[in-house]
């Protein structure tokens, strides 16, 4: 604790009383000293039992009504901040404070049906660039790609759209040294939805990705196609399924699935990726042409 909160005079200990009584906030009350941190102010109320009387609705310049339209019509924090003339990080206190929120959240965290399509579509995802993680007991899917996807990412936005898919664009702040570029990705973003924690229990059953064997009854054409579109590229005599981050003996388990799924020939290349065979690319390309973009 700093010297300067044990040597408060009684005088400033009743000026923080007082104004504590005013409703004035902590980071207020330390206006009214200058060599006192709002930490000390804390730290004094505690000792001397000094609950502050702060409220929002009697202090804030923040126009309610007018927080809650903008909040609603999908403004962020800081949009918000610059229509009101205040700080962003008051926006967010201000909504905590009054439960602003809560309400959407609670939404997010109800079961939206994933229809089969849908379904298959996040399987074959998740088996690329999808990821998912969970937050309390609900699962959340995210999947990220090059500005360059765009048109790809916008595709998967409008075919998860009815489980509350977000699309965003964000372009980093910072250069890239090596390029001079300042880099640009889109990604597609599902709500926590416990419809998800099918996916999430076999795809992260200790936390890490890994081949989930249970969920290949639901890898269909269409997953084939979305798995080739996100981590997959044509090579000279057939097609390559980039799957170097599950182990060996699951993409061995994979290409047998593939050969009794779709009577595809495969082969796993030393950098542990899937090689379509030449025998099969004709085959290959006909799985998966009526759902490529």
């Amino acid at each position: 604790m700093k010297t300067s909160i044990m040597k408060l005079t009684p005088d400033q200990v009743n000026k923080i009383k007082e104004l504590t009584e005013l409703g004035y906030m902590d980071s207020e009350i330390v206006k009214q000293f200058g060599n006192i941190t709002d930490g000390a102010i804390y730290y004094w109320r505690k000792k001397l039992g000094i609950k502050s009387k702060f409220s929002y609705e009697k202090n804030s310049k923040i126009d309610h009504s007018k927080l809650v339209e903008l909040f609603n019509a999908g403004l962020s924090d800081y949009k918000i901040a610059k229509e009101l003339n205040v700080k962003p990080c008051s926006i967010f206190s201000y909504r905590k404070y009054h439960n602003i929120g809560r309400d959407r959240n609670l939404k997010y965290n109800k079961s939206n049906p994933i229809s089969q399509f849908q379904l298959e579509v996040l399987i074959g995802t998740l088996f690329g660039d999808g990821s998912m993680r969970r937050i309390n007991t609900n699962a959340y899917f995210s999947c990220m790609h090059g500005i360059k996807q765009k048109e790809y990412c916008e595709h998967k936005y409008q075919i998860l759209k009815s489980l509350e898919a977000k699309l965003f664009i964000h372009k980093r702040k910072t250069i890239d040294k090596r390029t001079g570029v300042y880099y640009e990705d889109c990604t597609v973003k599902l709500p926590c939805n416990p419809d998800l924690n099918y996916l999430f229990d076999n795809f992260y059953p200790n936390g890490k990705k890994v081949m989930p064997k249970n969920v290949l009854k639901d890898y269909s054409e269409v997953s084939l196609a979305f798995h080739y579109m996100d981590d997959g590229c044509k090579s000279k005599n057939g097609y390559v399924l980039a799957t170097q981050s599950f182990s060996k003996e699951d993409n061995l388990f994979f290409i047998d699935f593939l050969k009794s799924k779709f009577n595809l020939e495969a082969t796993l290349w030393k950098r542990n990726v899937i090689y379509i065979t030449n025998e099969s690319k004709s085959l290959f390309r006909s799985l998966i042409e009526p759902f490529f973009l």
